[in-house]
């Protein structure tokens, strides 16, 4: 199953086929962003304001943590302090930003192509274990962890 993500009016509407399956809007410094999939709204932001760690809030409460890795690179998903098994990281030699289970299998492979529009393709790799917040995770991480780059071509693509 695949997913388009394109910037529209400032946000990333995610479409399955010819329907809105979510989106994402970021606040000014491309950090912290609402989500909205699955008839949902979601929080991405700094768990405090001396904290780099993002976390998920539905309605306040925390669902899960990115906990970022200084040293490789990615983020592990953490549930109550708890290490889940699940990251969100790239690959060596590979595209795009890549939500993998605990054994490193994709489950869920965002791939960007500033070529002429500027959009991301989102690859279901696992259905199973991919929910619809977990794809639009996968996205919003895709996206904050290159926001200066992508920031500047979206806004070259805007003039």
């Amino acid at each position: 199953m695949t997913f388009l993500a394109k910037y529209i009016d400032e946000k990333f509407m995610v479409y399955k086929d010819d329907s809105v399956f979510g989106w994402i809007s970021f606040d000014h410094k491309l950090v912290s962003a609402t989500i909205f999939v699955d008839g949902k709204e979601y929080r991405a932001e700094p768990e405090s304001a001396t904290e780099k760690d993002i976390v998920m809030r539905q309605d306040g409460l925390t669902l899960f943590k990115f906990k970022f890795d200084y040293l490789w690179g990615g983020a592990e998903l953490h549930i109550n302090g708890k290490d889940t098994g699940y990251e969100i990281t790239g690959k060596w030699f590979k595209k795009g930003t890549r939500f993998v289970d605990a054994n490193a299998n994709d489950l869920v492979v965002a791939v960007s192509d500033e070529s002429r529009i500027p959009q991301t393709k989102i690859t279901i790799v696992d259905e199973s274990q991919a929910t619809p917040l977990m794809i639009i995770a996968t996205l919003y991480y895709h996206i904050y962890t290159s926001a200066s780059k992508r920031f500047s071509v979206f806004m070259g693509s805007l003039t």
